[in-house]
């Protein structure tokens, strides 16, 4: 039997991403493995589902008591092989590792974001992952990461990417009745999303002049967003900003009708990172729109046609060059099916998750 854990509350507001991601990737590795169950912390208590149906439910108050659950399930069900999103370090996610090694269990560490340090506020958590994050190695038998790095922690490392799953997600083409251009952006709203970068561009734009018409709807909730709406009413393009808040399912799907490019994130540069795969990027691929990125993206090489490319920094984004890159695009025949073509082809998640799928079949 195989576990895939994570210490994160999937169904907590701003996880709706990471849900989607967890439910896809464990779909692929069943897909290839055979069944799996995947086990979560929500609510100080601790799920275990198999086919997105739970089979199992502990109280867990805290972190150490969810470990403990575990451990008592990997037991009972005869695991051999867990896929482990990691948390970040302390005494008792060592602990937890070193059962699992002391058992024989073969375990991938998935690190998400690498480096994240520039992530974490200074405090006791920052301090404690930093001390313990050093023993990790000695416990897993490989990490999978989205970054370039081919050994973290000195473990050999499995290079992945984003990858979308395809088939829920709606593909739409409808036909402009205007000459305007609808930019969007969806996301938690953090810092490294940078969309104050496309804000002052509008400012720019506008205040010198610009005539075409263009918008910037900004999907979601976070800790950014009180900025943003004061960045709009700052550089007075208020009135060509759209803040719709938290959006999932249809009324998500619906954000999309009228969208003309993707914004994914601006801001890495304030982590002090360069590369990346973000989920939305293939989601947005999925949904055939071009894209505007602010990073290096291993999904699309440096001449994909539908990404435009901008400076890794906090300069301003040019509208002017955004709308060259719609119009050029945009007067290409079908292109919006020839990016959801990508999409299918080199981003599907049963393509994502083989090398992962491969690695346990040798161990298994």
């Amino acid at each position: 039997m195989i576990f895939y854990i994570t210490f994160k509350d999937l169904y907590s507001t701003g996880y709706a991403g990471i849900r989607k991601k967890v439910i896809a990737q464990t779909k692929a590795l069943e897909n290839k493995l055979g069944k799996l169950c995947v086990a979560f912390w929500c609510n100080q208590m601790a799920f275990l589902m198999q086919e997105e149906n739970v089979i199992e439910k502990r109280v867990a108050v805290t972190r150490k008591e969810y470990g403990n659950v575990l451990l008592s399930w990997i037991e009972k069900y005869d695991v051999d092989r867990t896929y482990v999103r990691y948390p970040l370090s302390d005494k008792f996610f060592l602990e937890f590792l070193n059962f699992q090694k002391e058992k024989g269990i073969r375990t991938v560490l998935e690190i998400p974001t690498y480096p994240y340090d520039a992530e974490l506020p200074f405090g006791r958590l920052k301090g404690e992952d930093a001390y313990y994050r050093e023993m990790v190695g000695e416990y897993v038998d490989v990490i999978s990461t989205y970054s370039n790095d081919s050994e973290i922690w000195g473990k050999r490392c499995i290079r992945l990417v984003n990858g979308v799953d395809v088939e829920k997600i709606p593909f739409f083409h409808g036909k402009k009745e205007n000459n305007k251009i609808i930019l969007i952006a969806v996301g938690c709203m953090e810092p490294w999303h940078g969309f104050e970068r496309i804000l002052e561009g509008m400012g720019n734009y506008y205040h010198a002049g610009g005539k075409r018409q263009v918008y910037f709807r900004l999907v979601g909730e976070g800790v950014e967003l009180n900025r943003y709406r004061r960045e709009a009413e700052r550089l007075e393009v208020q009135d060509y900003v759209e803040i719709l808040g938290q959006k999932e399912g249809e009324d998500l799907t619906k954000c999309f009708y009228d969208t003309d490019i993707a914004i994914g994130s601006l801001g890495y540069y304030k982590n002090g990172i360069q590369e990346g795969s973000p989920i939305k990027g293939a989601e947005y691929c999925a949904r055939g729109l071009p894209m505007v990125l602010g990073y290096d993206d291993m999904r699309f090489p440096e001449k994909t046609p539908f990404v435009f490319r901008v400076p890794n920094d906090s300069s301003a984004i040019p509208i002017d060059d955004i709308i060259k890159f719609h119009d050029h695009i945009a007067a290409q025949e079908n292109y919006r099916e020839k990016i959801r073509s990508y999409a299918v082809k080199y981003l599907s998640w049963d393509t994502v998750m083989e090398p992962v799928a491969e690695y346990f079949r040798e161990r298994s």
